[in-house]
């Protein structure tokens, strides 16, 4: 997937972008070298498990990575009066979202995620550690935040700084989209 943002003024640099899409690139190789692996058979149990297993945080890294890239913006966005109704619904006031997003963000190691439960049918914000935990099985990813140091340094030199930022450029209407995607109402 091509940057949709080569720059995105008084938040990434152009260098910086640069340097996290190299990332997502190395991502999109393990991917095709873990299916190339995976295909040509001929392993043991323990030593498939495990191609199983980088396979799916590979895959989770593509996806997280170009879900992140796509839900920025590169001018602040309102969101619009329905993610707003939704958000009040399911998470409280908008600053009390915030305020908790920003705490994921800022305890997670590797990504902060808004999600939507289909099986709940509501909104959570989740922690993830890595490209392999932190998965909340029948969530949809509605907004997400890469808070490893590879998406902001050294444009941020400090990470509350960073997603302080990140929350004035998510595309909302991006994350409107995505929801209705998936909304079961």
């Amino acid at each position: 997937m091509p940057l949709p943002h080569h720059e995105l003024p008084g938040f990434l640099s152009k260098e910086q972008l640069a340097l996290h899409h190299a990332e997502y690139i190395r991502l999109v190789e393990g991917l095709h070298a873990s299916e190339l692996t995976l295909g040509a058979g001929g392993t043991d149990a323990t030593r498939y498990g495990e191609l199983r297993r980088a396979r799916v945080e590979a895959a989770n890294g593509v996806l997280l990575h170009e879900l992140y890239f796509t839900g920025l913006s590169a001018t602040k966005i309102e969101p619009p009066r329905d993610i707003q109704g939704h958000m009040r619904e399911h998470m409280g006031a908008w600053v009390q979202w915030q305020e908790d997003f920003r705490r994921c963000a800022l305890g997670a190691k590797a990504w902060a995620v808004l999600v939507y439960d289909l099986y709940d049918d509501r909104w959570h914000n989740v922690v993830a550690d890595s490209d392999r935990d932190g998965v909340w099985v029948g969530a949809n990813p509605l907004g997400v935040c890469d808070v490893s140091d590879h998406a902001f340094t050294p444009d941020h030199q400090r990470r509350d700084e960073y997603v302080a930022t990140f929350l004035e450029h998510i595309d909302w209407e991006e994350t409107a989209r995505r929801y209705r995607a998936v909304d079961r109402m």
